[in-house]
Parts: C-alpha cells; sequence; structure tokens
C-alpha cells in the first residue's frame, strides 16, 4: 500500500474565478464562479453572474469575495484578465479592495494586436484596453 502524497510544503489557499461557457455574440448575463481552495481540497464554491462585454466583472468578485470569510486566503487567481466577452477586471483595483495579490495566468501569450483589434467592437472599449494595458507588460 502506497501512503499519500505529502505536500514538500504547505500552500497558501487561494481563490480562483472562471466564467461559465456562453455563445459568442450572443447578449445578457454569464455564470461567473469562485473556487477557493487549499492546496488539492476545494474549499468554498461561489456563484454569480456577470454582464457580457459589461464592466461589472471587477465589482462582482470583490462581493463574492467579500460575502464569506476568506481570512485564510492569500490570493485571487484569474485565467485572463476578461470574462464573459470583454468584461475586462481591473487587477489592480481588486487586488487593492481585497487586499491581496492577483495572479494572472494565460495558456499561452495572448496576441494583443489582435485583442485590441476586437475589443474595439464593445461599448467602452477605451476603458477596457486602458485596463488591459494597465495589467502591465507581462501582457505583452
Amino acid at each position: 500500500m502506497t501512503s499519500p502524497k505529502r505536500w514538500a510544503r504547505r500552500l497558501s489557499n487561494v481563490i480562483g474565478f472562471d466564467d461559465a461557457p456562453h455563445v459568442r455574440g450572443s447578449a445578457g448575463r454569464v455564470g461567473l464562479i469562485g473556487c477557493v481552495c487549499s492546496g488539492p481540497r476545494l474549499d468554498i464554491v461561489l456563484r454569480d453572474t456577470v454582464e457580457k462585454d459589461g464592466d461589472d466583472a471587477t465589482s462582482v468578485m470583490k462581493r463574492l469575495a467579500s460575502d464569506v470569510d476568506l481570512s485564510h486566503v492569500r490570493g485571487v487567481m484569474l485565467q485572463g484578465i476578461t470574462f464573459a466577452g470583454f468584461n475586462v477586471i481591473d487587477i489592480h483595483r481588486l487586488s487593492t479592495e481585497l487586499d491581496m495579490p492577483v495572479l494572472v495566468v494565460t495558456r499561452r501569450k495572448p496576441r494583443l494586436e489582435l485583442v485590441f483589434k476586437a475589443v474595439m467592437a464593445v461599448p467602452d472599449w477605451q476603458a477596457k484596453r486602458a485596463l488591459m494595458e494597465a495589467a502591465g507588460d507581462s501582457l505583452a
């Protein structure tokens, strides 16, 4: 019988957010899921919706994270900074308001010239592009 895998050191608890699948070109609200994990263990699942191509995702994430006791959570993880189409997260505001670091990861380096061209098709695209640019050089 093999012994259970032991972590070399204890991992900090994190909350990760992702959006639910949605139809490209559709309007309305899209599911947003937050999962609090401690190492390999799932502790809490949070759910709400955000407006497709809207500007409420940062506020919804902040509210979800504030609605429960997350004193043990040490960081936020996001897969990219756009949710529900082009609902762009203000990662610096989210980090400040939650008083914890926000880590953004992507599967591959984004082709920003194509992203910036596509965002021009949604309302308030200048503000959305500014948030993407403010995310830092790591996106370039």
